[in-house]
């Protein structure tokens, strides 16, 4: 802990880190992050949305500093600033302040305090590729031509009612400035009536674009993020960030014109609709070209980069949807401190700290599909970047619910009573996959206790993106349901009526009903999370596929994780069969033997941790049984241990 109130250092509070490397590895490589979604965490005061006083009181339950605590290290809370909650906070009226819905100024001081009494960090969502049109900036801007706010925001003159280019002021909106269809359906331009040109909305038209090519709108945003790191905030999480640049005045391709020869997922690594769904660009049908990885981005990122730098270890984790890894790892910039042979933590580039690889939220449930997501990015990844990984998120499907069976399997599964064992199993064997990995995981509030995807009725149904496509895409109102702290009315969440309905199964599937449950899913998450701060091989060590040095079978994936002395196998059965797997004896990812045998002959090799009961602390010699959909961790070696 720093010894200013409410800051807190840049030094990794994973407890397993030695003293020398503590110092060298940033708390955003080595800790677990939990998204919270604040409309939906807690409500203190009974109006039925969540707050940051709800927040404030749940922070034992994220970390208390003991094991009977979830662990986690930070937290990412969506946006709480002042909003007409067209898009539910994404949609900014003021930048510095609180939504009265959420608290007050007060609360955020005491959030941040609070949360790094408790070692956790605090991560904002800065939402600034646009505002709200509600925000002074753009009443300013829309006012007049000549107002010195207008090239805040991208204006342009209409092409003419048959396209040409000509000027239309005094002939009526004409044809938008060029093809460019919104995120969530319709032009990316709205025409003001009163100035008589267009401006860009790239999602709702209440959600305008800002001009980040102006410097003068940059340099308000530094503002903006040292305003907010003056108060204790530890980083941010850019929304939509690949979008800050934009060359609007030329036409985006239709998505059959996609750049050949990039390295991106494979159609059948994804579920068939998503995958028809992402390849046709839907639902603009176009190629977002002239607005992605723009050259004005990197300037955007590398200035806020130096603002970040010149406080003590905040962050920013970047929303990018890139054509491919290649162009994401692009998006750490060019490396700007460490050197060949030094210390993995030092080394950092220029732009962001961590990217978003969301590859995972699009993968089909099996071994091939996962393992070639992660060996693209390890593959892609500059020296001095680092991954990190997502299962859900506020604009996902749950994961718990993606990775159900469907069709006959499922029907087959329901009438043997196995469906919900075979999810349980299959979210256990996600986490341990996502916890283990090299990289930062980030997790979504409420996939410790299996929460599920919500069915909201059409009546219900808060989204604009549900009410505009119902039924074609239900929005995403259902992985933004209330947390379920309880099985009582109002899920513990609240005492009124929540804003969203309720999961379909609070009353059992619950923090209450599982916390003292040593075999619930909460419970394995706990164990992972405090046995992943012991273990220096996980949370910085290196990785290396066992593919390539031992094999596996098929439905297989499986890694070795190596820091020191110390090595661990994790290997993850994603089949519905019994699987046998080979482990490399206790030699490391070079071949050379990684560790000698105890006294009395026997291997050292035992299971940490599995995700069937029961397992924990057996024998293992050269080759582990797993049962179907089943994962361990497995230690090959001991850091210290005499003989080594």
């Amino acid at each position: 802990m720093s010894t200013v109130p409410g800051k807190m250092n840049r030094a990794a509070s994973s407890q397993g880190l030695p003293e020398s490397s503590e110092a060298l590895w940033p708390w955003w490589k080595t800790g677990v992050v939990y998204q919270v979604y604040p409309r939906s965490f807690r409500d203190s005061d009974g109006d039925g949305i969540g707050d940051l006083r709800g927040l404030i009181e749940k922070l034992d339950y994220l970390n208390d500093g003991t094991p009977d605590s979830l662990g986690v290290d930070a937290i990412w809370c969506n946006p709480f600033f002042p909003s007409p909650q067209r898009d539910f906070g994404y949609d900014v009226s003021d930048y510095t302040a609180v939504d009265p819905v959420y608290g007050t100024m007060n609360d955020f001081d005491e959030l941040v305090a609070e949360a790094h009494r408790r070692g956790i960090r605090i991560i904002l969502d800065l939402v600034v590729n646009h505002t709200s049109n509600l925000h002074p900036w753009f009443i300013e801007s829309r006012s007049s031509r000549e107002n010195s706010r207008r090239d805040w925001y991208i204006w342009r003159d209409g092409r003419g009612r048959f396209g040409g280019g000509r000027e239309t002021r005094g002939r009526g909106p004409g044809l938008p400035p060029s093809n460019w269809r919104g995120e969530f359906g319709g032009s990316a331009w709205t025409w003001d009536a009163r100035t008589e040109q267009w401006y860009m909305t790239s999602f709702l038209p209440e959600q305008v674009d800002l001009n980040l090519a102006n410097p003068a709108v940059r340099g308000a945003v530094r503002d903006i993020m040292r305003f907010w790191l003056d108060r204790g905030a530890d980083g941010f999480r850019l929304d939509v960030a690949h979008l800050y640049g934009k060359d609007p005045d030329r036409d985006n391709p239709p998505f059959w014109r996609r750049r050949r020869g990039v390295l991106r997922q494979p159609f059948g690594d994804r579920p068939f609709l998503t995958a028809v769904m992402q390849e046709l660009g839907l639902p603009s049908l176009q190629d977002k070209f002239h607005g992605r990885n723009h050259p004005v981005t990197h300037t955007v990122l590398r200035e806020m980069r130096q603002v970040l730098d010149s406080y003590d270890g905040p962050m920013a984790v970047g929303e990018i949807m890139a054509d491919g890894v290649e162009e994401l790892a692009g998006y750490f910039g060019r490396s700007a401190g460490g050197k060949a042979g030094e210390n993995e933590g030092v080394k950092a580039g220029d732009e962001l700290h961590l990217a978003f690889n969301f590859e995972f939220t699009s993968c089909r449930w099996g071994a091939g599909p996962f393992a070639r997501a992660v060996e693209r990015w390890e593959g892609a990844l500059p020296g001095w970047g680092w991954p990190c990984y997502t299962l859900s998120n506020h604009d996902i499907p749950r994961h718990r619910s993606r990775y159900e069976r469907r069709g006959a399997a499922a029907a087959r599964a329901a009438l043997a009573g196995a469906g919900t064992a075979v999810a349980d199993r299959r979210a256990r064997l996600a986490a341990m996959m996502l916890l283990t990995l090299r990289g930062t995981p980030f997790l979504y509030y409420g996939e410790e206790i299996g929460m599920k995807e919500a069915r909201v009725p059409r009546h219900l149904i808060q989204d604009p993106v549900g009410k505009r496509f119902w039924p074609f895409h239900p929005g995403r109102d259902g992985c933004r349901t209330p947390m379920q702290w309880t099985g009582e009315p109002g899920a513990g969440f609240t005492g009124g009526e929540p804003w969203l309905p309720l999961g379909p199964d609070f009353e059992v599937r619950n923090v209450e009903a599982q916390k003292a449950d040593t075999g619930s899913l909460l419970s394995f998450y706990r164990r992972l999370i405090w046995l992943r701060k012991s273990l220096p091989a996980l949370t910085v060590g290196t990785y290396a596929n066992l593919a390539h040095l031992t094999g596996v079978p098929a439905g297989c994936f499986a890694y070795l994780r190596q820091e020191g002395g110390q090595t661990l196998a994790v290997v993850l059965n994603f089949s519905s069969a019994l699987r046998t797997i080979r482990l490399p004896l206790g030699r490391d990812a070079g071949g050379a033997r990684a560790n000698a045998p105890e006294r009395g002959g026997a291997p050292p090799n035992r299971i940490l941790m599995s995700t069937a009961p029961g397992r924990e602390g057996q024998r293992v010699e050269d080759a582990l049984e797993l049962a179907p959909e089943e994962g361990c961790l497995v230690e090959l070696s001991r850091g210290g241990t005499s003989g080594m």
